[in-house]
């Protein structure tokens, strides 16, 4: 029994040394003051409403500035039996009416419909990536266009 009673005695005695040389920390005023900072509810619920404020001011913000949604569509038409042409169409409304060959010197028209599909697939994509949709001779040798 007295040999238990030891046992215990010295087992409490390191177990109540390892824990008291933790607790000896040191506060000072300054690490008080910081952690009372960093577990303040109330600090924490200001900053999080200030973040929901800034949120809210950049969604009203945008909300000012005007949207641009629309579909860009093209109509390839036979133009009096000489070729083919497209239209490029905007939210319903005619953006561009390309009657003949763009680059081309004279009034050569597509003499197909995938020509014109092809060329007004290329214009459609520069515009919607913000490029100038204008049309070079490369390009449309690069489409293969037939060109007489």
């Amino acid at each position: 029994m007295t040999r238990t009673a030891l046992l215990i005695f010295v087992f409490l005695s390191f177990y109540n040394r390892s824990f008291s040389q933790e607790e000896k920390k040191v506060w000072s005023l300054e690490n008080c003051l910081l952690y009372a900072e960093d577990h303040n509810l109330t600090i924490t619920d200001a900053l999080l409403d200030q973040a929901v404020a800034e949120v809210t001011y950049d969604q009203s913000k945008l909300q000012k500035i005007p949207r641009i949604n629309g579909n860009i569509s093209q109509i390839w038409t036979k133009i009096r039996q000489a070729g083919y042409g497209y239209s490029i169409f905007y939210n319903h409304r005619l953006l561009i009416k390309q009657k003949k060959i763009p680059v081309i010197q004279g009034n050569q028209k597509f003499h197909t419909k995938q020509d014109a599909g092809e060329v007004a697939e290329l214009v459609i994509i520069k515009m919607k990536n913000g490029i100038n949709p204008s049309i070079s001779y490369e390009e449309l040798a690069n489409l293969s266009i037939t060109i007489k």
